[in-house]
């Protein structure tokens, strides 16, 4: 998979399963046009400028801006892990040479479909490219119970349950002291409507990509950034924590 597409769809399953204070930009974007927005896209991938790399990306829609600051980092972070360092080196040798310019015309010609002009201003649509990434990979059906085997088939368990809006699929995922914590909170039992809750929480869109992408077997769990989550082995089963459990 091209490697542009495969960060973009590791920083939508970061932002996802997030829901830094970025370094000062070193690169200013340009929104005035599709090769002006590519060319800061690059740029601050070559320079791993998170904050200019953020401003270029399409905004998205969340509940509080907590969220957002939470999804910012993840997103960053984990499109940075997909994106080699070697590769990003290479980009940062031509920047200021006339090959430059013929890079963000071939760059363009591929990121074309996910150009999007919004209030005047060109953004690159991060969550569509992600999302087409893995287009001919369909929703699978609900499972009866969470898969434990890896923290892949975990998370992939977890998301659908969220999907078909199933709470103890979603409860479930969660290890046995997290959710031993919360028993006074929930009486020993499963919060009802919680699946529903989290749904809510979620951009479709966002939710339908994490879905395809661990469905599709191309990245994995443990390749992913998950700001103040952990996964946890129990008794041979993977499970998702907080951090500081």
């Amino acid at each position: 998979m091209n490697k542009v597409f495969l960060a973009a769809a590791l920083a939508v399953i970061g932002a996802l399963t997030s829901l830094m204070a970025a370094p000062a930009a070193r690169v200013t974007v340009d929104h005035s046009s599709k090769e002006a927005i590519v060319d800061s896209f690059l740029k601050a991938t070559a320079y791993e400028d998170g904050e200019a790399l953020w401003q270029t990306i399409l905004p998205v829609k969340v509940q509080t801006q907590s969220q957002l600051q939470i999804m910012k980092q993840s997103a960053v972070e984990n499109y940075f892990k997909g994106f080699p360092a070697a590769q990003r080196a290479e980009l940062r040798k031509i920047i200021n040479t006339p090959q430059w310019k013929n890079v963000v015309a071939e760059v363009l010609k591929e990121m074309n479909p996910y150009l999007v002009k919004v209030n005047g201003k060109w953004y690159v649509d991060l969550w569509k490219m992600a999302g087409l990434a893995f287009k001919d990979v369909k929703i699978p059906p609900c499972p009866q119970r969470v898969d434990h085997s890896s923290p892949t088939r975990l998370l992939l368990s977890f998301f659908l349950g969220v999907y078909y809006e199933k709470d103890e699929l979603v409860w479930n995922s969660f290890s046995p002291d997290t959710r031993k914590a919360f028993a006074a909170q929930t009486g020993g039992k499963i919060p009802k409507g919680f699946a529903k809750a989290v749904k809510q929480s979620i951009p479709q869109n966002l939710l339908l990509t994490g879905i395809k992408t661990y469905a599709s077997g191309e990245i994995k769990a443990e390749e992913v950034i998950i700001p103040g989550m952990k996964f946890v082995k129990v008794n041979g089963k993977w499970y998702i924590a907080p951090a500081g459990r």
